[in-house]
Formats: C-alpha cells, sequence, structure tokens
C-alpha cells in the first residue's frame, strides 16, 4: 500500500519517464477495493498504518479529474464521511478531509452534495 501511495503522489511522476497516463489509466481498477480498504469494516481487521496509507491513495487519486465521479459512484463520499468522523484516527481524519477538498474542487454540485452528507 506504501508504494501505491508513492506512485499516485503527483509531484513523484513529474521527473520520472514513465507517462502519467499510462500509470493513471490503470488505477480505476483499484478504487473499489481502495474504498473497501478505508471501510469501518475493514478498519478493525487492517492496522491503522495500512488504513492511513489506503486513504493516503485515495486522495491521491482525488487529484485525478476522470476519477472523481468513479470514486464517488463507488461510495467514496460515504467512507471518507466515515473517516472525517472517525476520532480515533487523528492522520486518517487529515487525509479525509484532504480527499474530500480534492474532490470538491472546482465542483460547486459536489460541495452541497458533501455538505448535505457532513450533516
Amino acid at each position: 500500500m506504501k508504494t501505491l501511495c508513492e506512485v499516485t503522489e503527483c509531484a513523484s511522476l513529474e521527473g520520472q519517464h514513465v507517462k502519467k497516463d499510462r500509470i493513471d489509466a490503470s488505477f480505476h481498477i483499484h478504487v473499489p477495493y481502495l474504498i473497501q480498504c478505508c471501510s469501518r469494516q475493514a478498519d478493525r481487521a487492517q492496522p491503522q498504518t495500512f488504513l492511513n496509507y489506503a486513504l493516503q491513495v485515495l486522495c491521491n487519486l482525488c487529484n485525478r479529474d476522470y476519477l472523481k465521479h468513479y470514486i464517488t459512484y463507488n461510495k467514496g463520499l460515504d467512507v471518507l464521511v466515515d473517516a472525517v468522523k472517525d476520532t480515533s484516527n487523528v492522520n486518517g481524519m487529515r487525509t479525509a478531509t484532504q480527499a474530500l477538498t480534492n474532490l470538491a474542487s472546482g465542483d460547486e454540485e459536489f460541495k452541497v452534495k458533501l455538505m448535505t452528507t457532513l450533516r
């Protein structure tokens, strides 16, 4: 999971010879698994560091415009909101908040949906 976290960072691909689009094209396959890893049912089975890395990968993927709707479609919004409300994992709360900010950037309709979900 840590390797996926490093590969999905936007800054990590700028200086390399690998095409970013080629790497990003395969990440839509992993979105449902990442959301499952971040859900509360998987939270108890996995160590907290694994959960935080999964949240960080999801947060990094939320920067991609073409993956935002796919993450939302796979119930990523609910999982991220649950992670924000989990007070036992402060680092996970921070990462989930950053992911929600990335998802909501540039989309007014999504911001309204997010605000109604957070209430």
